[in-house]
């Protein structure tokens, strides 16, 4: 405002050039630049708020031009500008070295570098001082607007504003200006019910620390948290006034029980739950954070969350929720990889537990847990778990976090632990959930051999595929446990939320559980590999499961079993093809024990020399239900061997006395009753064979061929065979055709037996229809008789009931009748009475009356059909009443008045 009415106090020109400035900063360079034109070659022009420095060459002397003024420079003279950076004066142009004063608004400060002793600052003109105190700063509160002196060098800050979750770092950089100060410092008192701390003075104190923190230092060189003066204590500064003195002390505290002592370096911090705004006293400075900002946020922590600070003597201090945590000046927060400096509580359920190792000996409760100590909590004690300074987890690979998983087991599935402090492998099987203690238990996993693999699983590249994976990963090295084999991510574990991810949780009491809920949590089981080696024999097979110090057992399918870490299953070796030969064998642990059937080729001689091949199918079956007769299964390793050669030497001798022609005519009687034995009864079992070596029955034999070695006999017996068969087939057509004629004969026969009985049958039901007809006709008959009788009897008592009535109505009628004719009777004698009253005079004179109305009456209507029939009314009527009495009266009236018509023959049309 002044820089402008200065311009308008110039030269007159046109300033409607600058009336469109936006900025502060544009109108004092245009004011500048206008000066310049303004300015001739060694004048300069200042408005208010405007200074220069000014260097006079032969002497050195730099002085301050403070606005409003106007100055010629002389030849000696030039503008120069102090550079802090540098410490030197540049010189510049006029335009450069014209600027503007240094001015705080209200809520702002300077911070003023090498100020004067005595404080004064250039006024208007042409002025200059060498009584600066270099290297020193002092901070002036707004509302204020000062010119500067030459190296003197100033900052303005907006005064800092806190909320209640913010905070201010302050240091010390002056402790006796800070000491003296500070009562006059710009301080206001956040609105808070937080007794407590307000009654704390503004000291460096630690008696009343916020909820939640730890007392690390009593020296006040180390940090400092100060506590505010309540307002009635402490009076608030006005800008522009005069600073008030401090109250002298009292005898009472001798000045010191209020009085702040600081020290050079000190860090304090300003807290926005007591102090709403700060403006620093002289001595004592706002520190800035990485990012150049003076207000720092605290951390707000929530239900079930908390944060770690770490100071920088390495000591970790953690802060659980809820809380507004304000670190020491000499903490700083610790954060993630995502910058988060909060962090959720470890959220533990039964099936999850927390491996961790006391790094420093602590007492919680009564029970002391020393240095080197690991410990193991789980769910099932601890739900919600947070983190202590004097514990630290122990991981498990780069990917773990220090939580150990129970692993789902259902039914029928288990896995191989070495305990550590038993120095044994055990078996843990389902259905449970187990969570391994990670101090003394490890899920190990076994490796098979490759044999073993063929051996126990047939046709399963999987399980070999997997058990060459683990033998390249050396997890097991020549029986011996070798490490930790529990990997992170090949256990099944019913998993929970990271501290991590629930940091970023949408609600602090809320556990995220993943993406899925629509529907329950959902795990996938897939462990046919990675537990306990389960063997489970199909239904009728039967395994020996043998252990390394000799103990047997046998598993019967379609019961499984898992096996211990040190047993293995009894391989057999088995005979195979047709005839049977040791050379040819397979192996396996399965033994077929219900059901077998063992083939084999078998070559016999008969007692007249000819050598014969019986092809046999024996069903084989092993007895026993106690164990000791199972494992009596397993005592002969090749029992198909054993059994083709001890019935290949009962076959033999007994072909031996057979001929040939009666052991191709009796194969199967002959091998049965050998194999098998006679049936004590005809059509009875057979007792068959049994083994007492091995437990083994043979029940049934099937023979399934029988070839003669020799060509040239098996060729007499195939032509003699085919001379049988061929005579056989004559006899069986023969006997066919006679077959057939005599059942075309005893058809004729039937078919006439079976017209005869048809016609029978036609006669007698004819008979039997007109019987029934006749019969019909004679119930109808009947019916209708009856019928006939019933309308009759019904006819009759409608007659009855009809003639009553009639009589009544007659009755009625008859009264009626004597009734009318009596009435009759009275008015006749009534009338009679009164026509013999009646005088014949008057009857005439009525009758003329009657008639001369009529007539008159007529004569009206009659007027218009004389006109039509050229004649008289009195004739038209006379034709109309001929024959009564009027009629007559009419001709006579007609011949007294013929005489009086008018000429034309026409009568009057009055008639009276």
């Amino acid at each position: 405002m002044f820089a402008w009415i200065a311009l308008r106090s110039l030269k007159n020109k046109d300033l409607r050039l600058y009336s469109g400035l936006e900025t502060a900063t544009q109108f004092n360079t245009k004011v500048r630049k206008f000066m310049v034109e303004m300015m001739k070659d060694n004048e300069i022009v200042l408005p208010p708020g405007m200074q220069a420095c000014i260097l006079d060459t032969t002497n050195g002397i730099t002085s301050v031009l403070a606005g409003y003024f106007q100055s010629n420079i002389g030849n000696t003279e030039r503008p120069v500008r102090y550079n802090p950076e540098t410490a030197r004066f540049d010189q510049v142009s006029l335009q450069e070295a014209i600027t503007p004063f240094v001015t705080a608004d209200e809520g702002s400060y300077i911070v003023l570098n090498n100020p004067h002793k005595d404080g004064v600052f250039p006024q208007k003109g042409k002025s200059n001082t060498l009584d600066l105190q270099i290297g020193r700063r002092v901070v002036i509160p707004g509302p204020q607007s000062i010119a500067l002196w030459p190296q003197q060098y100033a900052k303005v800050i907006q005064g800092h504003r806190l909320r209640s979750n913010q905070y201010l770092v302050a240091r010390v950089y002056n402790a006796e200006q800070a000491e003296l100060n500070f009562a006059t410092s710009a301080i206001r008192f956040a609105i808070t019910t937080d007794a407590p701390h307000i009654e704390a003075a503004l000291l460096p104190t630690k008696e009343v620390p916020p909820a939640g923190r730890v007392d690390s230092s009593s020296d006040v060189s180390q940090s400092t948290q100060l506590g505010i003066q309540p307002p009635e204590q402490q009076p608030l500064p006005v800008a522009g006034a005069t600073p008030p003195t401090p109250p002298p002390p009292s005898s009472k505290d001798d000045g010191k029980s209020k009085q702040p002592k600081f020290a050079v370096g000190q860090l304090l911090i300003i807290c926005g739950t007591q102090v709403s705004f700060f403006i620093p006293p002289t001595g004592v400075e706002v520190v800035a954070d990485e990012s150049g900002q003076y207000v720092r946020d605290a951390v707000t922590l929530e239900q079930l969350e908390y944060c770690i600070l770490l100071s920088e003597g390495g000591e970790k201090r953690y802060v659980y929720g809820p809380d507004v945590v304000f670190p020491e000046p000499t903490e700083t927060f610790m954060t993630d990889d995502q910058g988060n400096r909060k962090f959720k509580a470890t959220e533990l359920n039964p099936d999850m537990g927390l491996h961790l190792k006391v790094t420093k000996g602590y007492v919680d409760g009564t029970q002391r847990h020393e240095q080197g100590e690991e410990l193991f909590i789980t769910g099932r004690t601890t739900r919600i778990y947070y983190p202590r300074a004097e514990h630290a987890p122990i991981k498990y690979g780069s990917k773990g976090n220090g939580i150990t998983y129970a692993i789902a087991l259902p039914e029928g599935d288990a896995r191989y632990v070495w305990e550590k402090d038993k120095e044994r492998v055990v078996v843990v099987r389902g259905p449970k959930s187990f969570l391994p203690d990670p101090r003394t238990q490890v899920v190990v996993q076994r490796v098979l051999t490759d044999q073993q693999c063929r051996d126990w699983f047939p046709d399963s590249t999987s399980a070999l595929q997997f058990n060459q994976m683990l033998q390249q990963q050396s997890m097991v090295a020549q029986g011996a446990v070798s490490s930790d084999l529990l990997g992170s991510d090949e256990r099944m574990a019913m998993r929970s939320i990271s501290s991590r991810v629930a940091a970023r949780a949408f609600s602090p009491d809320t556990f995220d559980r993943g993406e899925s809920y629509t529907p329950p949590r959902t795990i996938t089981l897939d462990s046919k590999f990675q537990g306990a080696v389960h063997v489970a024999p199909y239904s009728g097979y039967a395994v020996l499961v043998v252990s390394k110090d000799g103990e047997q057992r046998v598993i019967v399918g379609p019961k499984g079993s898992h096996l211990d870490f040190d047993e293995t299953l009894q391989v057999l070796t088995l005979s195979k093809g047709r005839p049977k030969n040791a050379d040819r064998t397979v192996r396996t642990v399965y033994l077929h024990v219900k059901n077998n059937r063992v083939s084999d080729q078998i070559e016999v001689t008969t007692s007249d020399m000819i050598d014969v091949t019986i092809d046999v199918a024996y069903r084989v079956t092993f007895e026993g239900e106690s164990e000791a007769d199972r494992l009596k299964w397993f005592e002969v390793t090749n029992y198909v061997q054993f059994l083709c050669d001890h019935l290949r030497s009962l076959l033999k001798r007994a072909c031996r006395a057979k001929t040939i022609q009666e052991l191709i005519n009796h194969t199967a009687e002959i091998v049965r009753d050998t194999i098998l034995g006679v049936a004590k009864e005809p059509g009875g079992d057979r007792p068959g064979r049994k083994f007492t070596e091995n437990g083994m029955r043979v029940y049934e034999v099937e023979v399934l061929g029988t070839n003669v070695v020799d060509n040239e006999v098996r060729s007499l017996i195939a032509d003699q065979q085919f001379q049988v068969v061929q005579a056989t087939l004559e006899l069986a057509r023969e006997a066919q055709d006679a077959e057939r004629q005599k059942r075309s004969l005893t058809i004729a026969a039937g078919l006439r037996e079976a017209q005869d009985a048809d016609d029978v049958t036609a006669q007698a039901k004819e008979r039997e229809r007109i019987a029934r007809q006749e019969e019909t006709a004679t119930k109808r008959r009947e019916a209708d008789l009856k019928d006939q009788d019933h309308q009759d009897s019904l006819q009759n008592r409608d007659l009855a009931r009809a003639k009553k009535a009639a009589d009544q109505d007659v009755a009625i009628k008859t009264a009626l009748q004597a009734i009318e004719i009596a009435l009759l009777t009275a008015q006749a004698d009534t009338l009679k009475t009164k026509a013999g009253a009646i005088q014949p005079g008057l009857i005439e004179a009525l009758q003329a009356l009657g008639d001369s109305e009529l007539l008159d009456k007529v004569a009206s209507q009659f007027n218009l059909l004389s006109i039509f029939k050229d004649s008289g009314v009195l004739e038209i009527a006379a034709q109309l009443f001929e024959g009564t009495a009027i009629g007559e009266r009419i001709k006579q009236n007609a011949s007294k008045h013929r005489g009086e018509l008018p000429s034309g023959g026409r009568p009057s049309s009055t008639m009276r």
